[in-house]
């Protein structure tokens, strides 16, 4: 069992230990291979890389080469003899296809929420989940696949300088757990977010930067019953630029449909106007923002909507960890089926680590308080990263690995080390010149691989 066993809150089976069961029993059940096989004959003999040992080892990435991954996966199992060639690998995994990172995702997620909401480890903002949506832009390698797939970019002279796909997330702010995430075309941004937005449920609360700000956004979600907050440009609605220069604080207006779309609201079902309310925050910069909320003045005070926004960074402080500790634009191949596979599957990384972290967050912060620290531990997610990477592959695809033993160890690993979480803290941006940031990449982010 974890530690601290003897609290009431854990008389019931860990929610860890019932979320790894879930994954480990859909990752090797016949029906998900039949799903996310690339064809009917893959996956029908027995081989010494089975579907789930393939799966796992994705997900623990490939920052070394893969003979040295191999031997690591491999070098301890009692078939060390047997040990599988970088070639087997590499034509196994090409039978996978690379949704199955996106529907473990959302299994881990949605058994966390089952399993953790009773022993009190699931946080909610008046009983509502805050979730956060934004999209990141990942660099792939140019190929005549990904130039079709996705988005080829050109300079001013109109040559293609690099290929790159818009990655658009939904992330719970409160709990640091990736919920979904799509990967398309950089353009439509709002669209990418419907698709990813499956596990929004009516009475979460929709967290959004100002790219999002449409008329269509805002009566989509409020049909299905979800609020949202945004940030407002200066520029788009004729009520919100009025807004902008009005000597008030707060303004509640009917945003319309633009009359060429009517027809097509009317189609989706959704309304020929919604009821917003605005609110101005002037930041210590002297610079205006404006927010956008359909929640009510009885669900949230002017104060209480200004913090809401303000944890939309959440957001991106998952994409900073995607991008520099994971390291999700190292790509071990070309091909579509590679670049899927690797970008899910770190994805399904940060999520399950947002899960399992969540027990080692509460208990930092506990401690803190007890100790009278004026600031907060919490997790380093460096370390946390490592340990997890380390164990991935027998956590997921070794049913004959105790889950709740690796667990113990994880829990441990996790409170090594820990950060300290200043709020309010700003550090000036240091500008490195391109040879410092080149080096930066090639050498120092190899470190903590």
């Amino acid at each position: 069992m974890l530690t601290l066993c003897q609290d009431e809150r854990y008389a019931l089976k860990p929610f860890e230990v019932t979320v790894i069961d879930a994954l480990r029993d859909r990752i090797h059940s016949h029906a998900t291979i039949e799903q996310f096989r690339q064809a009917p004959q893959d996956w029908t003999r027995r081989r010494k890389l089975p579907f789930a040992t393939v799966a796992a080892m994705i997900v623990r990435g490939h920052k070394h080469s893969m003979a040295t991954t191999l031997v690591k996966v491999f070098g301890a199992a009692p078939q060390v003899t047997q040990m599988p060639t970088p070639s087997a690998y590499a034509q196994a995994r090409l039978k996978l296809k690379p949704e199955l990172f996106v529907a473990l995702a959302a299994d881990a997620s949605t058994q966390f929420y089952a399993a953790a909401d009773s022993q009190g480890f699931v946080r909610r903002w008046k009983g509502r989940r805050l979730l956060g949506a934004d999209g990141t832009y990942l660099t792939l390698p140019d190929t005549p696949e990904t130039r079709q797939r996705y988005s080829a970019q050109t300079n001013q002279h109109q040559g293609v300088t690099c290929v790159q796909a818009l990655g658009v997330v939904v992330y719970d702010l409160l709990n640091e757990v990736g919920l979904s995430m799509v990967l398309g075309k950089n353009a439509g941004e709002a669209a990418l977010l419907e698709q990813a937005g499956g596990p929004v449920a009516a009475g979460d609360v929709l967290i959004l930067d100002r790219h999002y700000l449409s008329y269509e956004v805002i009566a989509t979600w409020s049909a299905r019953g979800v609020p949202v907050v945004i940030r407002c440009p200066r520029t788009g609605f004729a009520q919100v630029t009025a807004f902008f220069d009005a000597d008030e604080r707060e303004r509640v207006v009917r945003l319309r449909v633009p009359e060429q779309r009517q027809r097509a609201q009317r189609e989706r079902g959704l309304p020929e106007q919604v009821r917003v309310r605005l609110v101005k925050v002037v930041l210590e910069s002297g610079e205006t923002e404006v927010l956008a909320t359909t929640l009510s003045e009885q669900e949230a005070s002017y104060e209480e909507v200004v913090a809401l926004y303000a944890m939309r960074w959440g957001v991106e402080t998952f994409f900073d960890r995607l991008k520099n500790i994971y390291e999700v634009e190292r790509l071990s191949g070309e091909t579509l089926v590679t670049i899927e596979q690797d970008i899910y599957g770190v994805f399904f990384l940060a999520t399950l680590e947002g899960v399992l972290t969540r027990r080692a967050t509460e208990e930092l912060a506990r401690e803190s308080r007890a100790a009278g620290h004026r600031h907060p531990k919490q997790v380093n997610r460096v370390s946390s990263y490592v340990a997890l990477v380390d164990r991935v592959v027998a956590l997921l695809a070794d049913p004959g690995t105790s889950a709740e033993q690796t667990l113990a160890q994880l829990q441990a690993l996790f409170k090594t080390n820990p950060g300290v979480k200043r709020p309010g803290r700003k550090t000036e941006r240091k500008k490195l010149k391109h040879s410092r940031r080149l080096h930066h990449h090639l050498y120092r982010k190899r470190l903590i691989a």
